[in-house]
This record gives C-alpha cells, structure tokens and sequence, in this order.
C-alpha cells in the first residue's frame, strides 16, 4: 500500500491529491495521512480544505501509518537498501519517476511537478469545482465576478514571514508597497 502524507495549504493539497488520483489509475492500492492538521505544532493552521471538493479520500488508520512510518521500519530500509518504505521528498517542483512505480511506501512531500498527473488533468478538473455557495453575500460577489471585468489579488504572506526558517527558504517576500504599487497600476491601466 502507498501512503500519502497530505499537508500544508490547499495549493498543497491539491498537487497531494493529484498524486493520489494517479497512483488510483494505475491500480495502487493507495489511502493518505492526514494526521498533520491534528498537530498543535502548525505554524500556520491550515485546514483540510480538499474536503470542500466532491472528492472522496480513503484514509489510513494510525496502524498502517505506524507500519509505514515507525522507527523499526526504517531500520529495516536501512538495513536492506534496496527496500524503500518512506520516500521524504527533499527538494519540491522535481519530478522523480520511481514514486509512481512504487507499492509500498510512504510518500512525504509536495509533489509539485506536473509530469506525475498531466494525463488525467481532465479527471482531475472535474474534481476541482467548488460547490455553490449557500451564503447570499458570496453569491452576489459572484454575480459581480461574472458581469464585470474582475482581477483578484492573492497575497501569500503570512506563514512566509513567521520564521527564519521560512525567510532563508523562500528569500524576500514582496512589501505592503509593492501591493500598492501593483494595484495603482491596475487602476491607471485598465
């Protein structure tokens, strides 16, 4: 069985479960971890919002994933090398082929190169529509969505700033100022 670890944002989460789906249609049997939005030690708490898709995610009991993912197994891919039972994805956007010929494993990471799922995009588009709103105030900004010219604007910033850690990693991130900047352009432009 493969085990996949989903984590982090919904952007995240989504590439997550495109590996999922893939692994299905190559006849995996495949369930995922979602144990890591139970942590009190979330940075940022994030939400499982796959859930917000009509998409259906078998999930793994804590005992497949001690199995997969416990200090005895380990030593036991140590041990005998040519065994792989945790796969921790070191560097993301890199695509590595031998995830999707693996059987049983425990895949941690983002798996954000397209090349794993780019030939059920269409299976994968039907899953990624959202439900319709039942709140009217969401309902009415997409009645102006849809009869007016629109331009949204996602700043990523706050889990980007919360750590050291995270700065080294991911560099500067862009300034208040620069928002502006972009949407006083947007306004003498257009």
């Amino acid at each position: 069985m493969v085990i996949i670890r989903i984590q982090g944002g919904l952007g995240n989460q989504m590439f997550q479960y495109a590996l999922y789906r893939k692994l299905q249609f190559l006849q995996r049997k495949v369930k995922v971890d979602t144990s890591w939005y139970l942590s009190n030690t979330v940075e940022a708490q994030r939400l499982l919002e796959l859930k917000s898709f009509p998409i259906n995610l078998h999930e793994c009991s804590r005992w497949e994933k001690w199995l997969k993912y416990n200090t005895f197994t380990r030593a036991i891919e140590k041990r005998f090398r040519t065994i792989k039972i945790l796969y921790k994805e070191k560097n993301s956007g890199f695509y590595l082929p031998e995830i999707l010929r693996s059987k049983h494993v425990f895949l941690d990471g983002y798996w954000q190169s397209e090349k794993y799922f780019a030939d059920i995009r269409d299976d994968l588009l039907k899953k990624f529509v959202f439900p319709e709103s039942k709140n009217i105030k969401n309902r009415e900004v997409l009645g102006d969505i849809t009869r007016d010219e629109s331009v949204s604007i996602h700043i990523r910033r706050g889990d980007y700033l919360n750590s050291q850690e995270n700065y080294d990693l991911f560099g500067g991130v862009c300034s208040l100022e620069y928002y502006k900047r972009g949407i006083e352009y947007f306004r003498q432009h257009y």
